[in-house]
């Protein structure tokens, strides 16, 4: 469920909010890991990581004998200050390192973005936006009335921004994420690649080590794909935001030996303009660059 976590603790815990996770739970089991609540709590497939499900619904899959799949239960015990807590550390980290030698290629399963650009000042805007609403019952109508502020009187897009791993208060927690992906995968001599979704936008990121001049990507120990599907029932960013994320899209450094940054992943269509760029999308009028 798009944004689950990602709201107060009392809204949270209201019977409203645990009813739809529940609804929500049922059909992420059923249409993404093709089982049901009862045959995965019976542990009746065997990938399944923490088999006890205290942790959530990771899992580990062979994708033939040199690729392997984990996908990571992003939802289950999120919370506004934390993405996943720190048993679920424990288990990628057994997970990862206890895969068969001849394993050559890891794709890790991301609910949410690893690497994305973000809009300078925005959640400090949208926080503050926040704060004013929750002072006033007036305000509070007025921006419910222009679509400013969702059903739950938060700032439209405020649980959005607050989801990736990317926002300011998920920075440390994403930067242990990747340096324990980055261990793992130079212990174990395989690559790592990142596939992930829930940004209304696909686009390719890459991390890579800082070394001065940068190393060709076959000579490069850390390099990491990341693949962010387009949206499919969510519309795309407008062009404005799409425009801002483009803009904003700088070179970070994620430690002291390896930075990030999204990537060009298609040229620009013949009707495009040369000099345009955008991120790819869903929709069928953009020139899908990022």
């Amino acid at each position: 469920w798009d944004g689950y976590g990602s709201y107060s603790k009392k809204l949270q815990a209201c019977e409203f909010f645990s009813g739809l996770f529940a609804v929500a739970k049922r059909f992420y089991l059923l249409f993404q890991l093709h089982t049901t609540e009862e045959a995965a709590n019976a542990n009746e497939q065997l990938e399944w990581i923490d088999q006890e499900k205290a942790d959530g619904y990771h899992s580990v899959k062979s994708l033939g004998p040199q690729v392997a799949a984990i996908g990571i239960d992003m939802r289950s015990k999120r919370t506004k200050h934390r993405i996943i807590p720190e048993s679920t550390y424990r288990i990628i980290e057994e997970q990862m390192m206890g895969l068969p030698e001849h394993v050559e290629h890891v794709i890790v399963l991301s609910g949410v973005p690893v690497v994305f650009p973000s809009i300078f000042m925005a959640e400090s805007i949208l926080f503050g936006m926040l704060a004013l609403f929750k002072r006033s019952a007036i305000l509070r109508r007025a921006g419910r009335r222009l679509g400013v502020l969702d059903q739950f009187d938060q700032p439209e897009i405020l649980d959005d921004l607050l989801d990736g791993w990317a926002s300011s208060k998920h920075k440390d927690e994403r930067n242990r994420f990747l340096t324990l992906l980055q261990r793992c995968a130079l212990a174990k001599r395989y690559r790592v690649s990142i596939l992930s979704g829930d940004a209304h936008v696909g686009g390719v990121g890459e991390i890579y080590g800082a070394t001065r001049p940068r190393l060709p990507k076959e000579d490069d120990e850390l390099f990491t794909y990341q693949i962010i599907s387009s949206a499919v029932m969510n519309s795309p960013p407008p062009p404005g935001v799409v425009s801002a994320l483009t803009r904003t899209n700088f070179s970070k450094r994620i430690n002291h030996h390896t930075r990030s940054k999204m990537q060009k992943a298609f040229e620009s269509s013949s009707t495009s303009s040369s000099s345009s760029t955008s991120p790819s999308s869903s929709s069928s009028s953009s020139s899908g660059r990022i």
